[in-house]
């Protein structure tokens, strides 16, 4: 009888660590969501990180439909990343959590500055990039025949 209590306690702590646990879990399904929506938008990124899946097609950087879904991209997940509530999360994932939000107010404050407009930057104009996947040397290696075409 004397265990009771105790048994209590680990229970509620049990189910509380469970709880949390479930909501940190939707919280990194939902960060892997982002970073697989982001590929799809930034094909070039999954590139540099060693996946091939977007290898053979190129956005265009330039057009407001791409833009738009820039816009897309960043407002949904901002708006969905104040759905976590930071109690439920672990010191780690709230810093992600701030970082993201930070991240995402950044990219949708730049897309009121036209940066399309600007046709020379030094450091990560598209044609600088475009040159170094074109050389088969870089991040996107000519191994066969698909690589090339890709």
């Amino acid at each position: 009888m004397k265990n009771i209590p105790f048994i209590l306690a680990l229970s509620c702590f049990l189910a509380c660590n469970l709880q949390q646990e479930k909501h940190c879990n939707n919280f990194d399904n939902f960060l892997e969501d982002y970073f697989q929506e982001s590929l799809k938008l930034y094909r070039i990124n999954g590139t540099y990180l060693g996946d091939q899946r977007y290898n053979d097609t190129l956005p265009n950087f330039l057009s407001p439909e791409f833009r738009e879904k820039q816009r897309r991209l960043y407002a949904f997940y901002i708006n969905h990343l104040f759905s976590f509530n930071d109690k439920n999360l672990t010191s780690d994932r709230v810093l992600s959590k701030k970082i993201l939000i930070r991240e995402l107010e950044l990219e949708l404050k730049g897309l009121n500055f036209n940066k399309d407009l600007m046709s020379i930057d030094q450091m990560w104009i598209f044609q600088l990039t475009l040159g170094q996947l074109a050389s088969g040397k870089g991040a996107q290696p000519f191994v066969t025949p698909k690589d090339y075409r890709n």
